[in-house]
């Protein structure tokens, strides 16, 4: 179960390789500036007054699985989850993409005290590990992720925002990626 998917989303998008091939060659280095912080700050607020976190985990979710069904076995409760209608109406997935977005929402409000080491993403990185999850999985989520940001804020989604968020999910998966292999 390869990253092939991950390695297609690349190709088909350039500003996300030249947005990493700027970021220098150390990922783990990922450090957003004060702007970048800004913007995802007004972004985020502006995200969540357009839904609760429910429905926009249920939301990323269901993208995450119609895009890449050969990641729903990873979690054994959406293992066997194929319609649209039974991801929505499934409790546990609408727990988890809720989790997801908490999660999100306590690393978007620890940016300016935590931008160069979170340990609790390193943390929930260890703990992803024990599920065998993978880098490559962390960007797949990420693709899902700014497409519901880019849904929620409609005309509002610029590639400003697009870019700054690329950029801290960069930094998520680079905190989360040394709980793997920790």
């Amino acid at each position: 179960m390869g990253c092939q998917s991950t390695k297609q989303f690349k190709k088909e998008t350039k500003n996300k390789a030249n947005l990493i091939n700027d970021l220098k060659s150390d990922p783990s280095q990922v450090q957003l500036s004060s702007d970048d912080i800004k913007i995802i700050r007004s972004s985020w607020k502006v995200l969540t007054k357009k839904g609760d976190f429910k429905t926009h985990g249920i939301n990323m979710m269901i993208k995450l699985f119609q895009r890449h069904p050969e990641i729903k076995h990873i979690w054994k409760f959406a293992a066997k989850l194929n319609t649209e209608e039974e991801m929505r109406e499934n409790t546990q997935l609408k727990s988890h993409g809720n989790n997801i977005f908490e999660a999100i929402n306590a690393a978007v409000n620890s940016l300016e005290k935590n931008n160069r080491q979170n340990s609790s993403l390193v943390e929930l990185g260890k703990k992803h590990s024990l599920y065998g999850a993978k880098k490559c999985y962390f960007h797949i989520m990420q693709d899902a992720f700014i497409e519901v940001l880019s849904d929620a804020l409609e005309s509002e989604f610029t590639e400003q925002i697009k870019n700054a968020w690329l950029k801290c999910f960069e930094f998520f998966t680079s905190q989360m990626s040394k709980g793997l292999v920790e």
